[in-house]
């Protein structure tokens, strides 16, 4: 008698598709924080008024790069045409290669009631320096910027100081008319405290010194801008 053995056959099995993974929670977009839109918009709002302040300082330096004036240069031995031009006319100061023409002013003390009312008018002599053409050093100093509400016409008189090259010249008249050329020799920033500026060259010579607030719409730093005696017309 024969057995026959079979095998047993095992179901087939079915494949699955794998399980999703759970839905996980989606976390609402996040609001920008209120500290940091306000402090941002206390920069701007800084930021426009300081540009708005200080309008007529930007539209001042964007003319002179786009319009230099020109500066006639004698041929000698000519005269010098600015001397010329401004002997007899007193009280006066010329910048030519910056464009500059303003009055001289005496500011009658050393207080800041004085300067401010001085300023007002034009460039301040600093009182206790030899005057324009004088032996020593002729201090005289301006505004770069001021607010545009202040008053007087010369807020930015100063404002291209910063951009005036070594051997440009500098053109001032007394109160006699009697006018004076220098020559700018250096240009540097100094603190406020710093009084070296005021130092007398000495032996017998004439130089001038011009001084304006730096950087623009702060009075953090001195600009200064010294020049020595080139020449003169005298008128009396």
């Amino acid at each position: 008698m024969k057995i026959k053995v079979t095998r047993e056959t095992k179901p087939a099995l079915k494949k699955t598709a794998p399980a999703a993974p759970p839905l996980q929670a989606v976390a609402p977009p996040s609001k920008p924080d209120r500290r940091l839109l306000q402090a941002g918009g206390i920069l701007l709002a800084v930021l426009a008024l300081f540009l708005l302040a200080n309008s007529v300082f930007f539209l001042k330096r964007a003319a002179h790069h786009l319009n230099p004036p020109a500066v006639l240069e004698p041929e000698p031995p000519a005269p010098d045409p600015y001397l010329l031009e401004l002997a007899g006319t007193p009280d006066r100061l010329r910048i030519p290669s910056l464009g500059i023409e303003a009055p001289l002013v005496e500011s009658a003390t050393r207080t800041q009631a004085a300067y401010k009312a001085a300023l007002q008018r034009g460039v301040a002599h600093f009182p206790g320096t030899p005057e324009a053409g004088g032996v020593g050093n002729a201090y005289y100093f301006g505004h770069s910027s001021d607010l545009p509400w202040a008053k007087g016409d010369y807020k930015t008189v100063f404002a291209l100081l910063p951009q005036i090259e070594l051997g440009a010249k500098i053109y001032v008249t007394d109160r006699d008319g009697n006018a004076y050329a220098y020559a700018v020799d250096g240009t540097r920033v100094v603190m406020p405290s710093d009084l070296s500026v005021l130092a007398d060259p000495g032996n017998g010579k004439r130089m001038l010194t011009l001084q304006t607030s730096y950087p623009l719409g702060t009075a953090l730093r001195r600009f200064i801008v010294t020049a020595s005696f080139e020449g003169e017309i005298l008128v009396k």
